[in-house]
């Protein structure tokens, strides 16, 4: 019996007319499901629904996925080429700033909690970086000696085996300051408020916990510690008022997994 033969994706690295419509694409749907959220539902700013916190996640989904494969193709000239660290970083990092800004917009400029630093709760941040930190390696060195072993998260594992070139600054500085910026936007700003707007203060919090941690979680082993830091987010969101904190405290848990993950280490 013949087998079928596989479609050929290759394209030559010097075709970028064939990136630019990819790209276009993305940014006309983007703009459309933008449109959708403003002008066809008419929600005004600072009072998002559930429609606002699904649109916010697909144009994650979508600008990441047509920046990744505009890039793919302009690097390697196929779909099917395994995407370098740098790739990776840059196609993530388009999502990320596209679902910010969206949820910067929906929030409105009174309920992006980004007015005041927090107070105390900043220090609660910075005390609570250590503390999760333990309970991570804590969580690690249980199912070691369970004999279950976690796989590290896919930017972990391409930042394990990538050399100290320009690509791992850029994701450590991607690490540090956008991942952290534009997931709590999205995560703590219009997914929390969004919720908050039908659920009560805890269930609010322990959804978009959970809904943090199976979003991140590679491995299922992986899941459990991550809902915990997405649990504290909410805590210090709704305990501050203000997305700083939980800025802090998200930035500083990844250039400690970030750091360790450079040296071969797992957290």
């Amino acid at each position: 019996m013949a087998q079928r033969r596989r479609p050929d994706l290759s394209v030559s690295p010097q075709s970028p007319w064939l990136v630019a419509p990819l790209v276009l694409v993305g940014l006309l749907v983007t703009a459309f499901l933008v449109t959708l959220s403003h002008r066809r539902l008419a929600l005004p700013a600072g009072r998002p629904k559930g429609i606002d916190a699904a649109l916010g996640f697909a144009i994650l989904l979508w600008v990441s996925g047509i920046a990744s494969m505009g890039l793919l193709l302009w690097s390697a000239g196929s779909l099917d080429a395994e995407p370098s660290l740098m790739v990776a970083i840059a196609g993530t990092a388009a999502g990320g700033l596209a679902a910010a800004a969206f949820s910067a917009v929906r929030l409105g400029p009174e309920s992006r909690g980004l007015s005041q630093w927090g107070g105390r709760s900043f220090a609660v941040a910075l005390l609570l970086v250590p503390a999760f930190l333990g309970l991570s390696a804590g969580w690690v060195s249980l199912l070691d000696a369970l004999g279950l072993p976690m796989q590290p998260q896919q930017l972990l594992s391409m930042v394990e085996a990538e050399g100290r070139t320009p690509a791992l600054f850029a994701a450590l500085a991607y690490g540090a300051v956008g991942a952290p910026f534009t997931e709590e936007l999205l995560f703590r700003g219009l997914l929390l408020r969004a919720l908050r707007g039908r659920l009560s203060v805890a269930a609010a919090v322990g959804a978009q916990g959970l809904l943090f941690g199976l979003v991140h979680g590679a491995d299922p082993a992986a899941v459990p510690p991550l809902v915990v830091l997405g649990l504290l987010l909410g805590w210090l969101r709704e305990r501050s008022g203000s997305l700083w904190p939980c800025i802090a405290l998200h930035a500083g848990n990844n250039v400690v997994a970030l750091s360790l993950a450079v040296f071969g280490l797992d957290l």
